[in-house]
């Protein structure tokens, strides 16, 4: 794909700590790093077009630019990886979420019980 129909698709917007700017598809919150995630997950170019309401051309564009800027992507997906799971860790120990998930587990203990008491 030409570099003028990539630039019709995708701008960078500023990052902290970035000094090109985040890729994502021009005038919406979708970033090149979705589309990549959405296509790893299976997801077709159409599927995702009619999802999250965007041109095909457009989803292409980043996926071209996902292609030429191959090791930046990487990196943000892999610290958004690092960053999802530090989260996850921390909550380990969080008592808001422990109380949180305690209570959840009673719920669904309590609807287990009574759905097997009424045969159902």
């Amino acid at each position: 794909m030409e570099e003028e129909t990539i630039n019709q698709y995708i701008e960078r917007t500023p990052l902290p700590g970035e000094e090109s700017g985040f890729p994502r598809i021009k005038g919406r919150r979708i970033s090149v790093v979705d589309i990549v995630l959405w296509r790893q997950d299976g997801l077709s170019v159409a599927e995702i077009a009619q999802e999250y309401d965007l041109l095909e051309e457009a989803i292409t564009a980043a996926l071209a630019f996902y292609g030429q800027n191959k090791e930046e992507i990487d990196r943000y997906i892999e610290e958004g990886e690092a960053f999802f799971e530090a989260g996850l860790r921390s909550q380990e120990h969080d008592p808001i979420y422990l109380g949180m998930r305690a209570r959840r587990q009673a719920i669904l203990l309590r609807e287990t019980n009574n759905s097997n008491r009424y045969g159902q």
